[in-house]
């Protein structure tokens, strides 16, 4: 099996990091486990999410222009005669304004040829040429399911192969879990009897990405994540370089008379850079250390006869500036809560947070610990009983910036589970949660049925098939920022299902075909659906019948992932049922009382009887649900067992 070079691309708001990691076929690492290999821009690390354009251009979607009449990261932040330079165009992707938004997506594509360019000029230092290459790009959990598409467009089209999609709260979880799991639990912070939960906060400049987890048995599990695209709070470092900014300005104001006007007037957009650079290195570190800040270099140099700041800035004068906006954290975190009670009834609530671990350059703030610990209840009420009382369980990531693109580079590691349960809309517009796999409330009792039908089986994944991937060009399932190939798909399929398949069919090709003619079907009903795909979820087998009378549309329908079976009928009526919640399936038909007399014995719809896990009232409790459907391509998958096999063969995902 070919080696596999992941590479995570942590597309910032005012910083951007791409790190890159190497696996066996098998997903075993090489060489140290936790070591990543660093793109370098300029010989750092990290590069400032600015692109800078010369004054007289419009940016239109058609535009196109040389490298020669564009800046970007560290050159694009130094000042030039006759150059504008663009920077938070990430959250722009989100602004009402449609002028707004064409020119954030430009900005974004323009600036993801670079990061390709110069990840080009470093790739084989990276690796082998021979390695398949698989990349990840991050997005923050509220952006809007187009957005997170375009993100992934956006980075295929500069160049990057096999681009898939994750949120940022995800990938931040993952790189903390791989990086100090060991330690957490060495120090008693997780493990231990029953499970432990987990509120992982994701600071960055453009937004604050929340994760409740849930960790137990050495699993990791996403229980949510917060924002969602209705949430209007993003709580990002740049709203702190604003109001800092504005602050200034007042100041430089009421010194007209030693300030020219035309300085004031051009302050904001020539000094915002000086502005988050001082809040950096300056102003974060010096109220942390509880003291105060005089004076800002920057206008001071031209202007030396400028007064210190009266009063200086401390925390007090700090917090009067920024009240409003502290008091969006209390809110942030509370509403993840809410949210993610109110999609898993099973979790405890703010009480039993075990664990908070913070990462992102705007988790250094002072005020976040203190608020966490409900020391600033001015600022709105947090009720993390187990942080106020042991502050030891605030854990603040090393190194903040490089979190979400480690995680991403560490994605074959499976630390975590699987995400969910996933909020969707429905629809009526209503909000609904698909279920989760959760533990059997009595295990031995639950899992000594289930192991009556497992014992022998033994999973294996079929091989990757060697068919044209130009082929599959296009995407399956794009409801949620992930995307699969044909062959992706293929690799997944239990080698019981593909031989079941092919006791009735001769030609090896037939199942490439076979997703090939239902990509527009399967992603048409998804998107109408609304199905948001899980964590590591890859679409395996669509089955479906088409109704003549109803314009074509899709009567009957079912997905089968490695996770779980998803249905519908008739848009009314949509479920999940996730193959480690599975006791066993059994085949059943419709009874004759409800088939019309006109309908031909063999065309008798027939199904699936599942017998399964559910919550009821927090108790988990047995059920039999019946799945109906037709089958399509002349029955060529007519047996019960073969939906057998796929929960068989992804029980243990």
């Amino acid at each position: 099996m070919a080696t596999k070079r992941i590479i995570g691309i942590d597309f910032g708001t005012s910083t951007s990091v791409v790190r890159v990691k190497r696996y066996e076929g098998d997903r075993t690492p090489i060489g140290d486990r936790l070591f990543v290999n660093n793109v370098l821009f300029d010989g750092r690390d990290s590069v400032p999410t600015l692109v800078q354009l010369p004054d007289d251009i419009e940016i239109t979607p058609e535009l196109t222009l040389s490298d020669d009449n564009c800046d970007f990261g560290y050159y694009a932040a130094a000042e030039q005669p006759g150059m504008t330079t663009y920077r938070n165009f990430k959250v722009e992707l989100e602004n009402d304004q449609p002028d707004v938004r064409t020119r954030a997506k430009w900005l974004t594509r323009r600036f993801f040829q670079y990061l390709y360019e110069v990840y080009q000029q470093q790739k084989n230092q990276l690796g082998d040429n021979s390695d398949e290459e698989i990349t990840y790009v991050s997005y923050p959990a509220k952006y809007a399911e187009e957005n997170r598409q375009f993100m992934i467009d956006a980075a295929a089209q500069a160049g990057f192969k096999n681009v898939k999609g994750i949120t940022e709260p995800e990938a931040a979880v993952r790189a903390v879990m791989v990086q100090e799991e060991k330690e957490l639990r060495a120090l008693g912070l997780l493990g231990g009897a029953g499970c432990s939960y987990l509120l992982f906060l994701d600071m960055g400049a453009g937004t604050t990405d929340i994760a409740v987890c849930r960790y137990e048995n050495d699993e990791t599990q996403i229980i949510s994540t917060w924002p969602d695209k209705t949430t209007n709070i993003y709580f990002g470092g740049k709203d702190v370089d604003y109001i800092l900014t504005g602050y200034i300005e007042r100041y430089l104001r009421d010194h007209r008379d030693i300030v020219p006007e035309y300085f004031i007037d051009s302050f904001s957009d020539k000094y915002i850079d000086n502005i988050k650079t001082w809040k950096e290195t300056t102003v974060s570190r010096t109220l942390k250390r509880g003291k105060s800040i005089p004076y800002f270099q920057t206008v001071k140099n031209p202007y030396p006869s400028l007064p210190d700041f009266s009063p200086s800035i401390g925390r007090g004068e700090f917090e009067r500036a920024c009240t409003e906006y502290l008091k969006n954290f209390a809110v942030l975190i509370n509403g993840s809560l809410n949210h993610t009670q109110s999609i898993a009834p099973e979790f405890p609530g703010s009480q039993a947070i075990d664990l908070v671990i913070l990462t992102g350059g705007h988790s250094q703030w002072y005020f976040i610990k203190d608020m966490l610990e409900g020391k600033r209840p001015e600022f709105g009420s947090l009720d993390l009983t187990k942080i106020r009382s042991n502050p030891v369980r605030i854990c603040v990531n090393g190194k903040p910036q490089e979190t979400v693109a480690m995680g991403m580079a560490y994605e074959p590691l499976r630390v975590i589970r699987q995400s969910g349960p996933e909020v969707k809309s429905t629809p009526d517009g209503n909000r609904a949660a698909a279920r989760n796999d959760r533990p059997p409330e009595n295990p031995k009792e639950s899992m000594d049925e289930i192991n009556a039908e497992m014992t022998g089986y033994e999973l294996n994944k079929l091989a990757r098939m060697s068919y044209s991937d130009n082929k599959a060009a296009g995407r399956v399932i794009p409801a949620n920022g992930l995307s699969y190939t044909v062959n992706d798909m293929l690799s997944w399929l239990p080698a019981e299902v593909e031989q079941r398949i092919n006791r009735w069919n001769s030609n090896p090709g037939f199942l490439w075909k076979y997703y090939e003619n239902h990509y527009k079907a399967l992603s048409g009903w998804s998107q109408k659906l609304r199905l948001q795909l899980l964590t590591d979820e890859v679409p395996i087998l669509y089955l479906n019948r088409k109704g003549a009378e109803r314009g074509n549309l899709i009567e009957y329908g079912l997905i089968f992932t490695n996770k779980r079976i998803h249905w519908r009928f008739d848009f009314l009526y949509r479920d999940s049922i996730f193959y480690n919640d599975i006791v066993d399936i059994k085949p059943i038909i419709l009874p004759n009382t409800l088939v019309s007399s006109n309908q031909a014995a063999s065309d008798k719809e027939s199904g699936l009887a599942v017998r399964h896990f559910y919550m009821e009232q927090n108790a988990r409790k047995i059920k039999t649900t019946n799945i109906w459907m037709t089958y399509t391509e002349d029955q060529i998958i007519p047996e019960y067992q073969l939906f057998e096999a796929f929960f068989k063969g992804f029980r243990g995902q």
